[in-house]
């Protein structure tokens, strides 16, 4: 008797019967199924930049990348429409030249720029009256002279003004109030300019002989130096950031930066150096209200006292380096700060250091030492290197634009300068 079974199976996704006996080989199963066709790859969108649309922006072009449409942006000084191609945009150009100044200023707006074939210094015929809210921007190329003769600029009351990348330089101003005031720059009550990556320098009045400010001034990664009769006279609000006072002299009081006692001053990572005065204050004589972030004080001297600060309105230091004696009466102490070789700045505070001898501190000349404005430096093994704890070092980078703490680092120095490993 043979064995016999019926059953189903399934074959390569086929469906088959499956019966009889044994040495039946029974139905066979389905064929398989056939998968589907791939898809076909995409199609270039451009062989060249002309095949790619026209975005409208003078100031960008067009480019064919891996067969896909890009823009890139020109060159600063590609020309366009208006003139040529500065930070992303057409503007204006106007002429290297004292009147090319002036009809940027009657433009207003900006920034303006001008067609300065490199260092170009223009020698000035009289003082130039800003009155009208501007942006003047000179790359760095620009040196606006008064050749002794006049005051360069005077900012007007409630305009706001900029001035980047410019020299103001051979500046004089003489005879009754206002009149003999900021040789460089002079500005009103409430007038405001912003300084950035400037320089104010051999300018010479009775008062204020780089700036006489009246109204609100801003200084940013700037130098006002080599001065007469003071590098900056302040009667209203002033603020310096990464910047640096040198080498300016004044008969009378501050000789860097004099602060009557309507004037504000905050310094933060500021270098105030080399100044003299022929009675107090060399560095800065303050009547107002001083406040001193991460500064550095140092080398500055006076007939009378005060060679550091001479003051009588109230000061406020924090992290900051004083290299000289000072005259201060009831400061105000947040810590972090150093004094040599003395203890006459009212440091206070369980992290001041006061004392502190010239072969502790190892603060070097002032030079450039990187970035924008000349600094300080701290030579290896200072007393002020790492001496704050990060969570109190107040900013994030020194005078320079070097990080704070320094990389890899935890704790922060004392002054404007940041040693980098």
């Amino acid at each position: 008797m043979r064995s016999c079974f019926r059953g189903i199976a399934v074959i390569a996704l086929g469906v088959g019967l499956l019966g009889g006996c044994s040495d039946d080989p029974g139905p066979t199963g389905g064929t398989s199924g056939t998968g589907g066709d791939g898809g076909t790859g995409g199609t270039p969108e451009c062989a060249s930049p002309e095949d790619c649309d026209d975005d409208g922006d003078e100031c960008t072009a067009a480019l064919c990348t891996g067969g896909t449409c890009q823009t890139t942006p020109l060159d600063d000084g590609a020309v366009c429409t208006e003139g040529e191609c500065h930070q992303g945009a057409c503007t204006p150009v106007f002429p290297c030249t004292e009147q090319g100044i002036r009809d940027a200023i009657a433009e207003g707006g900006g920034p303006h720029f001008f067609d300065c074939v490199g260092p170009t210094t223009v020698a000035t015929e009289a003082q130039i009256v800003i009155d009208n809210d501007v942006i003047l921007d000179g790359e760095g190329e620009l040196t606006v002279d008064g050749q002794g003769d006049h005051r360069v600029f005077r900012v007007e009351n409630g305009v706001e003004t900029e001035l980047r990348g410019v020299t103001v330089t051979g500046g004089f101003a003489e005879g009754d109030f206002p009149d003999n005031s900021g040789g460089g720059i002079y500005i009103s009550n409430t007038g405001t300019l912003t300084l950035t990556n400037s320089t104010v320098s051999d300018n010479t009045a009775q008062v204020g002989g780089g700036i006489n400010n009246s109204g609100t001034l801003t200084l940013t990664d700037s130098t006002v130096s080599d001065n007469s009769d003071g590098g900056i006279s302040n009667n209203g609000t002033l603020t310096l950031t990464n910047g640096t006072v040198s080498g300016n002299n004044a008969g009378r009081d501050g000789g860097g930066i004099y602060i009557s006692n309507t004037g504000t001053l905050t310094l933060t990572n500021g270098t105030v150096s080399g100044n003299t005065v022929g009675r107090d204050g060399g560095g800065i004589y303050n009547s107002g209200t001083l406040t001193l972030t991460n500064g550095t004080v140092s080398g500055n001297t006076a007939i009378d006292e005060g060679y550091g600060i001479y003051n009588e309105g109230t000061v406020t230091l924090t992290n900051t380096l004083m290299d000289d004696p000072c005259a201060v009466n009831s400061p105000t102490s947040l810590g972090g700060n150093l004094e040599s070789p003395g203890n006459t700045c009212g440091l206070n505070r369980t992290t001041d250091q006061v004392n502190v001898s010239a072969d502790d501190l190892k603060l070097g000349p002032l030079a450039a030492n990187g970035g924008d404005t000349m600094t300080h430096a701290l030579g290896a093994g200072s007393v002020a290197i790492d001496h704050i704890p990060a969570v109190d070092c107040e900013v994030d980078e020194d005078q320079r634009g070097q990080p704070r703490p320094e990389t890899g680092g935890s704790m922060c120095d004392v002054g404007a300068f940041e040693v980098q490993p």
